[in-house]
């Protein structure tokens, strides 16, 4: 497990292999930012499990020691983490943007929202050129006005699996009103890169994007949120 850890203009971000993994900065970032009360969280991801493993459900206060979240981040899975971030108290709620609808929701506290008219996974994985628009519009003010009308008053953490990237038109969202507020009111930023299913999930022609590049691009729109006037 390699964590890479950045921090623009006080604000902290993290790049991580695999989605789970991102507990380590969130726990890190709790115990020294967020001490007094937990943080929320806005997720993009492609397809949300929200699976909850039994033995690993996340006990009250757990977050708070280093080698629990570790072990933690050894055993789940199916993105588990985002459960087990709930229940253990180190997220209050957590907000999930998806191409795919979840069938569970595994803590209070979780939600998982894709636009109703999105084409099934079938479709999405077969007939790439449906799907398209869909996919460029990922980040757009046309989807997320709808599925985050209110961004969190409290202090929150966006999270990004890279593969929800299914385009590089997605990465360049126009009207950005919605994306560029998450990017500015964010207090630390985590990005997965999940390689293998950003490199069996892109569109065709797209063979220029890799995980990297879309954590390459998400970062340097991260940094960039900081500036005067943006």
């Amino acid at each position: 497990m390699a964590i890479r850890y950045f921090k623009f203009a006080d604000r902290p971000a993290a790049v991580v292999d695999f989605h789970h993994e991102v507990l380590i900065p969130w726990s890190c970032w709790r115990r020294e930012f967020f001490s007094e009360t937990p943080f929320e969280a806005v997720v993009f991801d492609h397809h949300t499990d929200v699976l909850s493993n039994p033995d690993f459900p996340g006990r009250p206060g757990e977050w708070q020691e280093a080698a629990a979240v570790e072990k933690a981040v050894e055993n789940l899975r199916h993105d588990e983490q985002f459960c087990w971030a709930l229940k253990s108290g180190l997220a209050s709620r957590i907000k999930i943007v998806s191409h795919l609808p979840s069938a569970t929701v595994g803590a209070a506290g979780l939600s998982v929202r894709c636009p109703a008219d999105y084409p099934d996974e079938f479709t999405q994985l077969n007939r790439p050129e449906i799907f398209r628009p869909y996919a460029e519009n990922m980040l757009s003010d046309i989807c997320l006005k709808e599925l985050l009308p209110m961004l969190p008053s409290a202090p929150f953490i966006l999270d990004f699996d890279c593969d929800a990237i299914f385009c590089g038109a997605a990465l360049r969202p126009r009207p950005d009103t919605v994306w560029r507020q998450l990017l500015k009111r964010a207090a630390g930023f985590t990005v997965a890169l999940e390689s293998d299913y950003v490199r069996l999930l892109k569109l065709p022609n797209e063979d220029a994007l890799t995980a990297e590049a879309i954590a390459t691009e998400l970062l340097r729109q991260f940094a960039a949120s900081a500036a005067p006037g943006n």
